[in-house]
């Protein structure tokens, strides 16, 4: 991917553009004051607040997928467009649904799912089908578009682990089609007290940071931030990364983590940063048991199996031995970028 920008233009002019706008995440275009204005071939205009800020410039970049050339513009002139834009989203009060397919979750998700959109200030509705298997997972998904639902509070019944082994987790299937984020509220813990936020340093990473800020933000809960790092053979101990210069690395990780850490100190959040050794699905694992976590807050995978492949599939190895609550975050943009 490159980046095209080698200088900065002062430049107010500017008129919104409702089909690349669409392109960014919301969420990340207002942390960040960002805007793409234009788009030229394989190249699109952003306006920025701060062109300077190289975590801005990378989320814009892993965002769009595209080459970027950025116009620097006052906060002003983002926030008048961005409630031009996304007035809908700015005003828009959180909508979650729970889905129960088994009446015998019933009792045990629902005060869950009731003190979680109390938290949050969520409107909480819950959705009923007479369609099973695939087919009910395809109304859950029309029913999440059409109600703009954003988040899916979900229990299906256990399954034996050589089922999910091999057949797949439901949850995960499920995640694929919906266009919401989805909290597979297994054994759920109240009230929450800690979080873990597991990052890749890839631009879906911003939802589940998103989802883990407001969470923490609400509830008082600390936040333990889990970079996963490719695991290193003993014989090579030499080259493992230590956390001081993972947070001055100059590549996506390291600034994404660097974002994390100023986010969290900025809402005075109480947080940690960790690294482990073992593999990637391994570190999780650990992590999970070892610091007694409440909720595990992860980005869906991408929907491309190809790519899925290439990155490597963490989210439906975890569903299949996790035994608390997992929140995959997932944007409204997701489904249309597949993040190819």
């Amino acid at each position: 991917m490159n980046n095209r920008e080698t200088e900065f233009l002062e430049f107010n002019g500017l008129k919104a553009n409702p089909r690349l706008a669409g392109r960014l995440p919301p969420d990340l275009a207002r942390r960040y004051h960002v805007l793409p204005v234009a788009e030229d071939g394989e190249c699109i205009t952003v306006a920025m607040v701060n062109p300077d800020d190289a975590e801005a410039r990378e989320a814009v970049l892993t965002a769009l997928g595209k080459s970027i050339y950025i116009i620097r513009t006052d906060v002003h002139t983002i926030e008048r467009l961005s409630a031009e834009l996304w007035s809908e989203v700015i005003n828009h009060s959180l909508y979650f649904l729970t889905w129960l397919p088994s009446s015998s979750n019933h009792a045990e998700i629902k005060p869950y799912a009731k003190a979680l959109s109390t938290l949050m200030g969520a409107r909480l509705g819950h959705f009923e089908t007479s369609e099973t298997g695939s087919n009910a997972h395809t109304a859950l998904a029309e029913e999440t578009k059409t109600a703009k639902v954003d988040m899916v509070i979900y229990r299906e019944p256990d399954q034996p682990l050589f089922r999910k082994l091999f057949t797949g987790s439901p949850e995960n299937k499920l995640v694929d089609l919906l266009s919401s984020s989805v909290l597979c509220a297994r054994r759920p813990r109240w009230p929450l007290k800690k979080i873990l936020l597991v990052i890749r340093g890839e631009g879906a990473d911003e939802t589940a940071i998103d989802w883990t800020v407001r969470l923490a933000k609400q509830s008082g809960a600390s936040v333990t931030v889990l970079p996963l790092i490719a695991h290193i053979p003993t014989i090579y101990a030499h080259m493992r990364p230590n956390l001081p210069a993972l947070l001055t690395t100059d590549d996506p990780l390291g600034r994404k983590m660097r974002s994390v850490a100023r986010l969290l100190v900025d809402w005075e959040i109480e947080g940690a940063l960790r690294l482990r050794e073992e593999m990637p699905s391994q570190q999780i694992r650990c992590e999970m048991i070892e610091g007694n976590h409440d909720l595990i807050v992860i980005a869906a995978e991408p929907t491309n199996r190809l790519r899925r492949w290439m990155v490597g599939e963490l989210v439906n190895p975890l569903l299949s031995w996790a035994d608390r609550p997992v929140l995959i975050a997932k944007s409204h943009n997701d489904n249309e970028r597949q993040y190819c």
